[in-house]
């Protein structure tokens, strides 16, 4: 039992979350984790989680004292998760750490070809690694002294090559391509038996002479709309005759490395002369630890027909990987098999340098000889905490983790020096295991652990007996490796599934797994079999589409129910903004008699911090962060299986929406459709089973050019039902703002056909022609040539919005509400492609949390406040930058998109903020502001792109 009645604060928690320092995909913050445990799971005592992972929900049940069964098939994230969670006194990690750098090898390092020793036995492994990097300084070597130094990592470069006589001919019509070939050198290529002329040229040299490129040509750079930074047009291009296969990769080579000197301080130089003489002696090495070496390829093996199909993994990028290269760890006869056409499987390896594998061999048979496994495993955290920054998936913007989340070999990779990444990890590991030791030393946090589901189940009332559970079994068949119902909290994150992707989880963990099970120990702790088949997850390469993921899901859910209490709080977590994914979460959760909302009625649950201010209410709707569904068993509840007709569905609908279709002044969107038909459906039945057959009906029986500014179709729904719906509404005011819509959603211009044919008859024929006159010549110049209507210019016309509730007396002037994937596709750009720092845009302020901006996004030490048509958010934010108070204004930009017209008291900041910047955005140019994140330098982007004004 925890001796100590001190609860961990939220803010302790959030301030030393031990998993901050591990790679580990949609991990979840471990402070909301901790409020929605608080707030729900109050007096309940065993918590689940089938889907685990990195374990955040079972490290907040221990933190709660509670009991808790963790599950995952991956044995990396059961070996991240029972890794971080178990205490060790720091001064003890750091022993082992010191342990495995100083300990001497047991061989000399020799070459393969004359048996010569480089590094003799007995070396410590620190120096072993030093050698590996060491260089020396260009700018002492200039003065005539020699200065070694060990380098922070190399950065490559990648030679690409085309057909001669190909890319003159398309040279012949485009001017781009002509102006790009004079950087290009000729040279000669055997390809086949045959000699061929061929161009070669690097990337950087195309980065380094693209003023000379885009002058040669600057209209054919700038034709046909292109817009963009100048540099950005000549990569763009590049990159395209790259995709095209108009260029190809032809070999790798080490171009610049990152050495600081004690005189010359923090340099990226070229290489010199010793380090090119230091890669050909690598390259001569033979590998002192073969059996540390990860052999494994990058496939399924699966039986169709009777005969075995060896596949790709579906986030592998091979055509990068296989590149000649400097010290390249792919075999000879690789390179025999490809030149005779024949297909090979792609290795571990070769993510590698030579020099890379070299040093790693190094540390992971050091590492392989503590003798006790769980002191290993610390050590083994370390390591892991970095290892994805060892291969070629790290490149220059110090991303910190998996550039590109596939398996590729970048062009212009980081080649890091994994001593420096060794001592990092420690840093971090240190940290957290700081506060975990400083917690379980007060009393308030403990871990008595188990493998056995009958020793946990026996001691399950015990306070002082085992109170957490490692499982490693598919989730499909969990029910039947308990076989009790005991658990009372269910807290989880489904399999994620984005709008085009999902997680491979199997994939992206077998790098992990397959170098830590290089160690036998550690391959048998954890079970490092293959469990591919078992993963619940939307993979073609596995075979898998979205009905196997919906259909797996929905077995997992049941046999998880098997050992659910029926009074137990299920809390599921969920993140993807696609809404069909959802339908199919959902249909699996009302299988086991749970009754989630629909996607567009989810909402985030309110927490609150022990009787003090609301710390998070927001509705999720479109779905730009964590939503956290709380759900209950709805025993006895079912789902109507009376069936109604279309007609008598539609009648119950849109009379229920009847007031909410007059608020607006005629118009619906397909969001007040979807809050309410659920509910009608749940009462009186419905005509359909899926959310995609209402959504259809619904656009059917209404009239618009998208789903969120439409009216009722009186042909579809009927005269009755229409003049019912419409009786109050001003049909001329009607008129004039369908027409509004109709024409801005349609580039400014409408036929008269479909004004005289098409709307009048869906909205009203009895209008008379002098009021459809005026209102046409109001809003329109007719165009009689091309027999269409075009928009007035003028500064703005604003468009009606939708009240957020019942209007009373004349309406206030509203913004116009922008979707918060906007917000969402904002982080996605900014986290995924530019690699920059999102911060949340909320803070607390006393026992409240304020709102400071949609998004906050930090760009190589520049923070961006972003806000989406929130005058009140940016002025308060304005006034705070204006008064200095904690912020750089030389490194502050706010970002202000909007709809309509920028706010006069917004403008009025212009000159009290500087030298700090504000940027507005129209919000038509969405999509370059999207765009700008992806950069490294939004602020030109936005400007040059977008059109931005600056205030």
């Amino acid at each position: 039992m925890m001796s100590n009645n001190r609860l961990i604060s939220i803010e302790e928690a959030e301030k030393n979350n031990p998993f901050k320092a591990f790679k580990f995909w949609a991990s979840k913050p471990l402070e909301y984790a901790l409020m929605y445990l608080d707030q729900y799971a109050g007096g309940k005592n065993v918590l689940i989680d089938p889907f685990a992972g990195s374990g955040v929900f079972v490290f907040v049940a221990l933190l709660r004292g509670k009991k808790a069964i963790y599950n995952d098939l991956s044995p990396y994230a059961l070996f991240l998760a029972r890794s971080v969670m178990k205490p060790l006194d720091p001064e003890r990690l750091h022993d082992l750490y010191k342990e495995v750098l100083d300990r001497p090898i047991d061989r000399d390092i020799k070459t393969r070809d004359t048996g010569e020793v480089v590094i003799k036995k007995g070396t410590r492994v620190i120096d072993v690694i030093k050698w590996l990097y060491e260089t020396r300084c260009n700018e002492c070597e200039r003065s005539g002294r020699v200065t070694p130094i060990i380098a922070d990592y190399y950065v490559w470069d990648t030679i690409y090559y085309g057909l001669k006589n190909e890319i003159d001919e398309l040279a012949r019509k485009d001017d781009r391509l002509r102006a790009l070939r004079d950087v290009f050198e000729l040279g000669k290529m055997k390809i086949g038996d045959k000699e061929l002329e061929i161009y070669t040229v690097s990337r950087s040299k195309v980065n380094e002479k693209w003023e000379d490129i885009f002058n040669k040509a600057p209209e054919a750079w700038t034709s046909g709309g292109k817009v963009g930074k100048k540099p950005g047009l000549v990569s763009t291009y590049f990159g395209e005759l790259v995709r095209r296969q108009v260029l190809k990769r032809y070999k790798r080579e080490p171009r610049y490395k990152r050495v600081e000197c004690r005189e010359h301080g923090d340099e990226l130089q070229g290489l010199n002369d010793y380090d090119k003489q230091k890669i050909i002696l690598i390259e001569r090495l033979e590998y002192p630890y073969p059996e540390y070496i990860p052999e494994a390829t990058l496939e399924y093996r699966r039986i169709e027909s009777g005969v075995e199909k060896r596949v790709d993994f579906h986030q592998l990028r091979r055509q990068s990987v296989l590149v000649c290269e400097a010290m390249s760890t792919i075999e000879d006869e690789v390179w025999e098999k490809l030149e005779k056409g024949e297909s090979v499987p792609v290795k571990l390896k070769y993510f590698f340098t030579k020099r890379n594998l070299i040093a790693l061999q190094v540390l992971l048979w050091s590492i392989n000889n503590i003798n006790d496994p769980d002191e290993r495993d610390q050590v083994y955290l370390i390591l892991a905490s970095k290892l994805h920054m060892l291969a070629k998936f790290d490149r220059m913007g110090n991303y910190g983790r998996w550039a590109s989340g596939y398996y590729q070999a970048l062009d212009d990779f980081k080649e890091n020096n994994p001593l420096t990444q060794y001592t990092e990890g420690w840093q971090e590991v240190k940290k957290a295991k700081e506060w975990i030791w400083k917690i379980y030393k007060e009393g308030l946090y403990k871990l008595e652990e188990t493998f056995n589901v009958r020793e946990f189940l026996n001691t399950l009332n015990q306070p002082e007996g085992k109170n957490v559970l490692w499982l490693k079994v598919d989730a499909k068949k969990i029910g039947n490796v308990i076989e009790r119902k005991v658990v009372d909290i269910v807290f989880t994150d489904p399999p994620y599934k984005g709008a085009e992707e999902a997680n491979q989880y199997y994939e992206l963990s077998y790098y992990y797994t397959q170098i830590l099970g290089l160690d036998f120990q550690w391959r048998s702790r954890y079970d490092a079999t293959e469990w591919w088949s078992d993963e619940i997850i939307v993979n073609p390469k596995q075979g898998k589409d979205l009905d196997k993921y919906y259909r797996d899901l929905e077995a997992a859910l049941k046999s998880l129910d098997k050992i659910v209490k029926d009074s137990a709080v299920w809390i599921i977590t969920y993140h993807s903004p696609n809404k069909d994914v959802w339908e199919y979460v959902r249909k699996a959760l009302l299988s086991i008699g749970l009754i989630p909302p629909t996607f567009d009625k989810i909402k985030v649950n309110p927490i609150r911090k022990r009787g003090k201010g609301t710390f998070f209410v927001e509705r999720y709707g479109s779905i730009g962060r964590d939503a956290y569904i709380v759900l209950y068993k709805q025993v006895g509840k079912t789902k109507p299986s009376r069936r109604i007709s279309t007609k008598e569905f539609l009648e119950k609908t849109f009379t229920a929406l009847k007031e909410r279709i007059k608020e607006n002044h005629g118009f619906i969107s397909w969001d007040d459709f979807a809050a309410v038909y659920p509910d009608i459906v749940l009462k009186y039945g419905g005509p359909f089973d899926t959310r995609e057959d209402y959504k259809e009906l619904f656009l059917k029986s209404t009239f618009g050019l998208d789903e969120d500014f439409r009216i009722l179709d009186r042909d579809l729904i009927g005269e009755d039902l229409y003049k019912e719906i419409y009786k109050d509404i001003d049909v001329k005011s009607l008129l004039k703002e369908f027409l509004k819509h109709y024409a801005e959603k349609n580039n400014g211009v409408i036929s008269r056909d479909i004004v005289e044919l098409v709307i009048l008859a869906k909205i009203d024929t009895n209008i008379s022609e002098k009021d459809k006159n005026a209102i046409l010549s109001e809003l329109f110049d007719y165009d009689p040539i091309s027999n269409v209507y075009r928009i007035k210019k003028s500064k703005h016309i604003p468009i009606l919005t939708f009240s957020k509730g019942k209007l009373k007396g004349k309406p206030k002037p509203q913004y116009m509400p922008l979707p918060y994937e906007l917000a969402s596709s904002i982080i996605e750009a900014a986290r995924y492609y530019g690699g920059h720092k999102v911060k949340h845009a909320y803070k607390r302020s006393g026992d409240e949390v304020v709102k400071i901006s949609d998004v906050i996004v930090e760009v190589n030490g520049t923070v961006y406040y972003i806000i989406i048509n929130d005058p009140k958010t940016a002025i308060k934010l304005l006034n705070k930058i204006s008064g200095q108070v904690g912020v750089d204004r030389e490194k502050t930009v706010v970002l202000y998109i909007y709809y309509g017209s920028v706010p006069e008291d917004v403008k009025s900041y212009r000159d009290s903020i500087r030298p700090a910047k504000m940027l507005v955005v129209p919000y038509e140019k969405y999509e370059c502001a999207i765009d700008a994140f992806k950069s490294y330098n939004p602020c030109e982007v936005l400007i040059v792109k977008c059109k931005a004004e600056e205030l």
